[in-house]
C-alpha cells in the first residue's frame, strides 16, 4: 500500500507556501464552478486521485473515481467514519436501505479489498489516534481535498456533497 497522507501533505504545504513550491493558487467562489473542475480533473487524471474528506456523496465525483480505477489508475479515500447526520456506515456491508451513493463508495471499499496494490479506501481511525469513539472525547477527520496526479490538489472548505456545491440548476432541492 502506498502512503496517500503524505501527499495532502504537500498540497496544504503548496497551499500555504507557494513562493517556496512555484504553486500556482487559485480561488473558487462559485461551488458549481468548483465542482465542475473537481469533476473534469476526475475524468482526465492519467495516474492517481487521492481524497481526504468528512462526507462525500457526490455521485458525479464518486462514478468518476470509479470510472479512474476502471481505467487502473490509483485512487485512494480517506473518509470520516462516521459524520455527523451521516447517512452510510462505511464499515458494515451493503444494504438494500443504502442510498445509491453510499452503494457505489462500498463498492469502491470493495475494490480496495482486491486490488490493494492500486485503491485504498480507509476510515478515519478515531481511536488509535485519540483513544475513544465516546462522542465527547472523539476527533474528527475533517479534512476536505483532492490530490490529482501526484501534481494538482484542492483544498476547500466544503465537502463533497450537493449541499456544499449549491446549484439551483442542479440541487434546487438544496439551494432554496
Amino acid at each position: 500500500m502506498y502512503h496517500i497522507h503524505r501527499f495532502f501533505f504537500v498540497s496544504i504545504i503548496c497551499f500555504l507556501f507557494p513562493h517556496l513550491t512555484n504553486a500556482k493558487r487559485e480561488l473558487f467562489v462559485n461551488n458549481e464552478e468548483l465542482r465542475s473542475v473537481l469533476v473534469s480533473k476526475i475524468q482526465s487524471s492519467k495516474k492517481s486521485i487521492f481524497v481526504e474528506i468528512y462526507d462525500f456523496n457526490d455521485e458525479d465525483m464518486i462514478d468518476g473515481l470509479l470510472e479512474a480505477i476502471t481505467r487502473g489508475l490509483r485512487v485512494g479515500i480517506v473518509i470520516e467514519r462516521a459524520p455527523v447526520n451521516g447517512k452510510c456506515k462505511y464499515d458494515l456491508p451493503a444494504i438494500p436501505e443504502d442510498l445509491s451513493w453510499c452503494l457505489k463508495l462500498k463498492k469502491i471499499k470493495e475494490l480496495s479489498q482486491k486490488f490493494p496494490e492500486r485503491v485504498v479506501f480507509e476510515t478515519f481511525d478515531d481511536v488509535n489516534l485519540c483513544g475513544s469513539r465516546e462522542p465527547k472525547e472523539r476527533c474528527y477527520q475533517h479534512a476536505k481535498s483532492i490530490v490529482f496526479d501526484e501534481k494538482e490538489a484542492v483544498i476547500s472548505s466544503g465537502n463533497f456533497d450537493p449541499e456544499s456545491f449549491c446549484s439551483t440548476a442542479t440541487h434546487a432541492n438544496f439551494c432554496q
